[in-house]
């Protein structure tokens, strides 16, 4: 149950951010479709948020993409998909988009390459009017008393499409000792309307995305003896970071994941740079399990700490995702040399 000047901001004006995710390096397709196929094979991501733990009416986003790289086709990057879903206030607003990715590769040279890439989605929003409790059915001392005068639309469903596109550049060093990826990109292109009134306008604004990504090999392979795969591997050291405009709103996040003996850990820094301000610290925790050198399985967590830290409120956001990698999977001819970074 969520009062009117919820229903008001999410169905009407609409002008909050879209989902954003800690772990953006792990859906990578979501802020940006110049990284489909970015890694040859096919690349399987999932990913939850729960933005809003402690209350009933909480936000929860899920990710799911999937994405073929091929580097035997001349020009061709890759393709995939995009499926993510949300729930605002347990249901009372749900979305629901699925997007098909192309992206197109230039090469400039054996380590240098660009990526240009479009996507093409379906959005549905769906509203429960019966969960909605008005101002004016609400009595002083004893809450929910009075019948409702509002008459809400007779579809509950909007349905529109809507498109994103962007650019990145990779580097991948000799012996991959150094890679990184600089992008840009840009979605809902054409400010698509999702208002269920039919007298009233919702354009969603445009999101801008600038986004830097690195990896460093540091030191030698370690050679323990009948080690699980994956646990000779050098230390890595992964910084990024990642800026978004969306509207009025203003989003910075950077920090670093360090990669050992099929460990992850990490430590990110999230801002807002407008109201609601908000800035969180997020730690992140995961583990690799290689089965062999194409096909590995990924599993990590995040708590973001609010700052300061707050007893009381909506509870501090956390997230989980699993990704899985097939390095075999190809269309076209035999896997050939290529300019890649493991993203």
């Amino acid at each position: 149950m969520i009062l009117t000047w919820f229903i008001l901001a999410q169905v009407i004006i609409l002008k909050a951010q879209d989902a954003n995710f800690t772990q953006y390096f792990n859906t990578p397709t979501f802020y940006n479709p110049a990284f489909t196929g970015i890694n040859p094979g096919l690349t399987v991501r999932s990913i939850f948020r729960n933005q809003l733990p402690r209350q009933t009416f909480g936000y929860q986003t899920f990710s799911f993409s999937a994405d073929l790289g091929e580097p035997n086709l001349p020009g061709f990057g890759g393709v995939g998909i995009l499926v993510n879903s949300d729930d605002f206030g347990t249901g009372l607003i749900h979305e629901m988009s699925l997007g098909l990715g192309l992206s197109a590769r230039i090469r400039f040279g054996e380590y240098v390459s660009a990526q240009i890439g479009v996507r093409a989605s379906v959005v549905q929003k769906h509203i429960n009017w019966n969960d909605v409790v008005f101002t004016d059915q609400l009595g002083t001392l004893y809450g929910k008393l009075y019948p409702y005068y509002f008459n809400p639309p007779e579809d509950d469903k909007k349905v529109y499409p809507d498109f994103g596109t962007g650019i990145l550049i990779q580097y991948a060093g000799q012996n991959s000792r150094v890679n990184g990826t600089v992008g840009f990109a840009v979605d809902h292109l054409f400010t698509p309307d999702q208002s269920f009134f039919p007298d009233y306008s919702s354009p969603l604004p445009r999101k801008f995305v600038v986004h830097a990504d690195f990896e460093f090999a540091i030191g030698k392979q370690s050679d323990i003896q009948h080690a699980p795969k994956g646990m000779n591997d050098p230390l890595k050291l992964s910084p990024g970071i990642l800026f978004q405009n969306q509207g009025s709103l203003n989003q910075l996040q950077a920090g670093f994941n360090i990669q050992k003996f099929n460990f992850t850990i990490g430590g990110w820094y999230k801002t807002m740079f407008d109201s609601p301000k908000a800035s969180y610290i997020a730690v992140i925790a995961g583990y690799r399990f290689m089965f062999g050198k194409e096909l590995s399985i990924h599993i990590m967590y995040n708590h973001d700490f609010r700052i300061p830290p707050t007893k009381y409120g909506p509870g501090e956001p956390n997230e989980i995702s699993l990704i899985f990698r097939f390095g075999k999977v190809q269309v076209f001819g035999k896997r050939g040399k290529d300019v890649t970074q493991d993203t």
